[in-house]
């Protein structure tokens, strides 16, 4: 079976599928992320209308991967051409189609679960905690878009640890609302509901960002979050990790003891108590990695410090990203690549490395300075 490629309002009138949400996002850059480069001369922000779009569609059966909300918001976001690159899945009202060099054509194979009530998409599939919270827990604003959105059911993979289902708890999703889909099934909704990411790479070094959808969520985290009475001081850990490890972490530790720090390893750290720590934080110093998406729940004046091995990594989520937003204090500390026998990654995302001490004591000094200039 072939599908001609179409537009989108081509598609929604073929298909009967209604769009019920868009908005417009910024478009941020490399350059503008990494180096906060704020000019008012459009460097920063390009703004595109529409790119978060909700679209109700019936009748349809979805099948996808780890890559599948890829497939999906390229497809939807770009309002242009439901296509994406040749060797992933495409989506189509028939279902998930795969691109090859006869056209496109069908790869769909049997239904295995069939939804009769009306259901929205979260996600199908990503189990590291930024790209979670940044494309699956930030969709939450467009589920309050649609205006049934309190009786939906939701869909999302079983591969998600159970862990990550306490955030989406804490933005108002029962678990009784949620359907776990097995990977690689074939389901067909009768009623579904499908949206575009919030935050999602357009290129290697551009990245769509949708503000709202950032502050409805911090809001929502917000309200369960009663803080620890004072300002906190966070260092997270990646001790347990199998790369980007900072691997003189103790050395690290010995500069950080006279500030009154604490120390977080994210995957151990329930995330009532992780929105605790970060709600009033004053100052979160981390390795480079998924943990500092919470940096995005952190307060406006919270200052942000990143360790890194490389400054060419671009970190399109995270820390860098929620920092521009916000307005945050941000500042990247490079380390030197440090090779393990456990990890010989040619990746610089994925290096391992050790920081210099006195780089770490220069930036506790000169925040304490600058905050005692602005108390004083």
């Amino acid at each position: 079976m072939h599908f001609r490629e179409v537009d989108l309002e081509t598609f929604a009138a073929e298909t009967q599928g209604e769009i019920v949400y868009a908005s417009r996002s910024s478009r941020l850059n490399q350059k503008s992320i990494i180096g906060l480069n704020r000019k008012p001369n459009g460097d920063l922000v390009s703004y595109i209308n529409p790119v978060m779009i909700v679209a109700k569609l019936p009748h349809v059966v979805i099948k996808g991967t780890h890559s599948t909300p890829f497939s999906l918001q390229k497809a939807l976001y770009t309002a242009r051409r439901l296509t994406h690159h040749d060797s992933d899945p495409l989506w189509h009202a028939s279902g998930w189609v795969r691109k090859t060099d006869a056209g496109i054509e069908a790869d769909l194979g049997e239904i295995d679960l069939h939804i009769a009530e009306p259901a929205f998409l979260l996600c199908m599939g990503n189990s590291n905690f930024g790209h979670f919270i940044w494309e699956v827990v930030a969709r939450c604003f467009m589920l309050s878009r649609i205006p049934e959105h309190q009786n939906l059911k939701i869909l999302y993979p079983d591969t998600l640890p159970q862990r990550y289902l306490l955030w989406l708890e804490s933005m108002g999703i029962a678990r009784d609302r949620l359907i776990a889909i097995p990977p690689n099934s074939a389901v067909h909704a009768d009623l579904l509901y499908v949206c575009t990411a919030p935050f999602a790479r357009s290129s290697k070094r551009d990245l769509i960002a949708h503000e709202e959808s950032l502050h409805y969520m911090r809001y929502q985290l917000w309200r369960g979050a009663a803080g620890m009475g004072g300002r906190t001081r966070l260092f997270f850990s990646r001790s347990d990790a199998q790369n980007k490890r900072c691997v003189n972490e103790d050395e690290v530790r010995a500069v950080l003891a006279p500030y009154d720090m604490t120390f977080v390893t994210g995957a151990s750290t329930p995330h009532e108590t992780m929105l605790e720590y970060v709600r009033n934080a004053e100052l979160i110093l981390s390795p480079l990695g998924a943990a500092t998406a919470v940096a995005a729940f952190a307060p406006d004046d919270c200052m942000v410090v990143e360790l890194t091995p490389s400054p060419d990594i671009f970190g399109m989520f995270n820390a860098a990203v929620s920092a521009l937003l916000l307005g945050q204090p941000f500042t990247r500390v490079l380390g030197q690549r440090v090779e393990l026998p456990d990890n010989t990654a040619q990746d610089k995302i994925y290096w391992d490395y050790s920081m210099e001490p006195k780089q770490i004591r220069i930036i506790m000094e000169s925040y304490f300075l600058n905050r005692s200039r602005y108390e004083n």
